[in-house]
């Protein structure tokens, strides 16, 4: 059996969504760890009916009263993620193998911010992972087509998953 692609994975994650709370992680300065930030971006831009996106940078976990407030029933964390693919592939990662994937450097485990949004908020959540460029790989502030095609990919991900619906 083929395994499930990273759309079909999603879809799934997000099925009988009413509100998704899209948190965009990262540095956003620093060009292996914005992408979470890029992608936050793109999602935000299309306006999707039920989907709002939190720019969290580098410490997601200082926006939970905020998640909290949103009232979502899914949570859907981006991050670059050293996963050791091609730059630009995109994966959901399950939290208990979060320790064996390097995902971006956070005060709180993000493993521990989605068991905590899971258990104090009763919502499904998610982490989408994109493979970063290897350091000076690329210029300082432009990402490489393969990036861009995986940041295109999430956001058409999330969209085809919340029903393709604007606001």
């Amino acid at each position: 059996m083929a395994a499930e692609s990273f759309e079909e994975e999603l879809k799934a994650l997000l099925k009988g969504a009413k509100k998704t709370v899209v948190m965009a992680v990262g540095d956003e300065l620093d060009p292996r760890d914005c992408l979470g930030h890029l992608a936050g971006r793109r999602v935000s831009a299309l306006n999707l009916k039920g989907v709002e996106v939190l720019l969290t940078s580098q410490m997601p976990e200082n926006f939970t009263s905020v998640v909290r407030r949103m009232k979502p029933s899914h949570v859907v964390l981006i991050d670059a993620a050293e996963m050791g693919r091609s730059p630009g592939d995109v994966a959901i990662i399950d939290a208990g193998k979060i320790s064996a994937t390097r995902v971006s450097t956070h005060a709180l485990p993000l493993s521990v911010l989605m068991e905590y949004l899971k258990k104090e908020l009763n919502v499904k959540v998610a982490l989408i992972g994109i493979q970063p460029i290897s350091s000076g790989e690329y210029g300082e502030t432009e990402q490489p087509p393969a990036v861009q095609k995986g940041i295109d990919r999430i956001a058409s991900g999330i969209k085809a998953a919340a029903g393709g619906r604007v606001r």
